[in-house]
């Protein structure tokens, strides 16, 4: 999980001083939108939302996926498939929250590394 780029040498670090507490926020669910709209020329903050808004959205289809196998499993009464995807997507979740934590710890410590398996999402330019 360490296989993430660095591109702290890209930003200002005078960008990185001003936003690096408020980029922190970028990981804590649907708050990546506080950052967008309270920095918006800040491109470290930017880069910060938009690693949050790509593990929002994996967040999400994960949910979205265990939703959708909870209702087949009572549908068609798989007790057992359920503790299959009860483990896997609790699986699923601590590497979310691990990724959360890394964006978290690199924002507050100035970094601009992208996280490892979602970092290389671009959905903000």
């Amino acid at each position: 999980m360490n296989s993430s780029q660095n591109y702290t040498f890209k930003f200002q670090e005078e960008d990185i001083k001003k936003n690096k507490w408020l980029s922190v926020i970028s990981y804590i669910g649907f708050l990546f939108i506080i950052p967008l709209f309270l920095r918006k020329d800040s491109k470290y903050a930017r880069f910060h939302a938009n690693q949050g808004l790509a593990l929002f959205i994996v967040e999400v289809i994960m949910a979205l996926v265990y939703y959708f196998l909870s209702m087949i499993a009572g549908l068609f009464g798989l007790a057992m498939m359920m503790v299959g995807v009860n483990f896997v997507m609790s699986v699923i979740l601590i590497v979310l929250i691990s990724l959360m934590l890394m964006g978290v710890i690199n924002a507050s410590g100035g970094l601009a590394k992208s996280l490892p398996f979602i970092g290389g999402i671009e959905i903000l330019k």
